[in-house]
């Protein structure tokens, strides 16, 4: 919310600048429970593997996203999350076969993201939804995928139902397309009534 608080510390990830001390210090963190749900950007290389791999016995929460099939981070997360083409269709059964590569050791969750088209969410039990996206008038999607991963974090921190947290994503994700920018915090009211418009 605007009053600075905040349910996740995001630690700085750029590639420039995220050291091995960095690294030290989050999974110290991590295995002292300090983060309940962690996200973990992809792109900062062998790094990821090294805190996947140290935290496998934590109690905590894991996502990342856009991992190919076979990639070696498979399974060391219980989510990911895909971005396929922008309208994509996206239907239960072409998921079903898409995430079967997904589905091994820790990984029980997948998420598809196709921009304005929506978001479908299935997991290893079969559990599928799709949730549309609302119309909107876009401005920028700069950050809308990291707003949406947020909205659906939230929910999964909250014990929400999977398909509660795809809306919440969905929502955040709306909202953030409609704002200038990637640092725009969504309030708790904007939040609200958006969400009444998706469910």
């Amino acid at each position: 919310e605007n009053t600075g608080e905040r349910s996740f510390i995001v630690e700085h990830s750029s590639l420039n600048t995220y050291s091995q001390d960095d690294l030290v210090k989050t999974i110290a963190d991590t295995k002292q429970k300090q983060f309940s749900h962690v996200f973990v950007q992809p792109y900062i290389g062998e790094m990821v593997y090294k805190y996947l791999e140290e935290v496998q016995d934590c109690s905590v929460w894991l996502m990342t996203q856009d991992l190919p099939p076979g990639h070696p981070a498979i399974g060391l997360t219980d989510c990911v999350q895909v971005s396929w083409a922008e309208n994509s269709v996206i239907d239960k059964s072409r998921l079903m076969h898409f995430a079967d590569s997904y589905f091994h050791k820790r990984t029980r969750e997948i998420l598809v993201t196709a921009g304005s088209h929506g978001v479908a969410y299935l997991n290893n039990n079969g559990e599928y939804y799709f949730v549309a996206a609302p119309k909107v008038a876009t401005v920028d999607t700069t950050g809308c995928g990291d707003a949406f991963r947020a909205g659906f974090m939230y929910g999964r921190w909250r014990n929400y139902s999977p398909e509660t947290c795809v809306k919440m994503g969905v929502a955040c994700g709306s909202i953030k397309a409609e704002r200038f920018g990637s640092h725009y915090f969504i309030s708790t009211s904007e939040l609200a009534g958006r969400l009444s418009k998706i469910i």
